[in-house]
């Protein structure tokens, strides 16, 4: 598990230098405040003891939320918005990340852009293999129940 502090997590494959992230570490001030309370471990004991006292409402209620929640939903004007994000000041061949869930690459000419599919949207999972000629190709592969 890479920290968000720590994300997009850089390293090196071949020469290639490639940046993973969850993709929710660049959203905004309100977000990231979200994702730091929501990820600190008094508030999460604070959470849980009130859920507890409540007969779980705060589990109830986030239930309610997500079982609403379309994941699978296509991000209107996605391509406007990772253009827009200034990912190439991480000096990488290549920049994989999740969170939007868009299945989408771009080709930013200094760096390719991958933005892969949500395993609950597809049941897809995706392999990361370097070509002959030194390019990362990502297949995309069918989940198989056993």
């Amino acid at each position: 598990v890479v920290p968000l502090a720590e994300q997009p997590f850089k390293l090196q494959y071949k020469n290639k230098n490639i940046a993973l992230a969850h993709g929710d570490f660049d959203i905004g001030l309100a977000y990231t405040l979200y994702s730091f309370l929501i990820r600190n471990s008094f508030v999460l004991s604070f959470l849980s003891l009130v859920n507890r006292l409540t007969n779980n409402f705060i589990l109830n209620k986030l239930d309610a939320y997500l079982r609403k929640k379309d994941d699978c939903k296509e991000f209107v004007g996605f391509d406007s918005y990772i253009r827009n994000r200034n990912l190439q000041k991480y000096a990488c061949e290549y920049f994989i990340e999740g969170h939007y869930h868009q299945n989408r690459s771009f080709d930013f000419g200094v760096f390719k852009y991958v933005n892969l599919a949500a395993f609950a949207c597809n049941q897809r999972y995706f392999i990361v293999k370097l070509s002959e000629d030194n390019e990362l190709d990502i297949e995309e592969n069918s989940y198989v129940e056993i």
